[in-house]
């Protein structure tokens, strides 16, 4: 979202940044320089220069391959992608940063909710009664000091000479793990609740892998030996994760189509079930 990446030659990539200032770029290299000093296992640039009008970072990447490769190329591993998913996941969440080292994830959902209810009574908009049971919900889920990735996917895990990577780090924060797994929810579950064929287009996996995978890396994240808690996990996770589709709609892409609007209003009506 924020930049596309090129490799450069067989030890170099390159992150061009979609906005035309600097900003970007400077702030991702500080954020990752902090993140490294925790223990993160992430990137960090060490040049900043011009592509055309926009400004890039330059990354040391050698033989890096990124993980959304190494499993479209064995699906028949769903087991182990999703061991090693988990693993590196806790290996973030279990970073403890002090107060005010990272934005914290739950400020960004109560933004986006005033967002979503700026002009209360337009179509588009969250109702005042909408909004409020949005923030209650928000405000029942446990505050946390531990890293979050924040954009946590395959696309964004480098493997590297047999360790494993983060890129983009734009949305590293603090907060409870719930988060992050609403976030791994949107890109493999969410938007195929439209269109099962987003799977394939986005991250060129098969719809039935990414339904098992998310399911397993849930059960084995949390530990979940029955339907019922699995279920009242995936509650949590779908409000959350709607709410973030619904501001991805109505701010990042401003609505700016017919299928951006049906999909709004499909999360709009799935989250208020959700709330009831």
């Amino acid at each position: 979202a924020a930049g596309t990446v090129y490799r450069y030659d067989p030890e170099t990539v390159v992150k061009v940044y979609h906005e035309p200032g600097p900003k970007d770029a400077i702030a991702e290299r500080e954020t990752a320089r902090k993140a490294f000093v925790f223990g993160l296992p992430t990137a960090i640039s060490y040049e900043m220069v011009r592509v055309g009008d926009r400004y890039a970072s330059v990354f040391e990447m050698l033989d890096a391959e990124c993980l959304i490769d190494v499993m479209r190329a064995s699906t028949d591993k769903l087991e182990d992608h999703a061991q090693n998913f988990v693993s590196l996941m806790k290996l973030i969440h279990a970073i403890e940063v002090p107060e005010g080292t990272f934005p914290a994830f739950k400020d960004r959902m109560r933004r986006m909710v005033e967002k979503l209810s700026a002009d209360a009574g337009k179509p588009d908009d969250l109702t005042e009664a909408d909004a409020a049971a949005v923030k209650a919900f928000i405000e029942t889920l446990p505050d946390s000091m531990h890293l979050i990735h924040g954009d946590f996917h395959p696309g964004n895990v480098m493997c590297m000479g047999g360790e494993q990577m983060l890129i983009d780090l734009d949305r590293l924060s603090t907060g409870d793990p719930i988060f992050e797994l609403s976030m791994v929810y949107v890109p493999f579950c969410g938007f195929a609740e439209i269109d099962p064929k987003d799977n394939e287009r986005f991250l060129g996996l098969p719809y039935e892998f990414c339904q098992r995978f998310f399911k397993r890396v849930l059960e084995l994240y949390y530990d979940l030996s029955s339907e019922e808690e699995l279920a009242a996990k995936m509650k949590t996770i779908r409000t959350i994760a709607y709410i973030e589709m619904m501001h991805k709609m109505k701010v990042t892409r401003r609505m700016r189509d017919e299928q951006t609007v049906h999909n709004y209003f499909f999360w709009l009506k799935e989250l208020k079930e959700l709330l009831m």
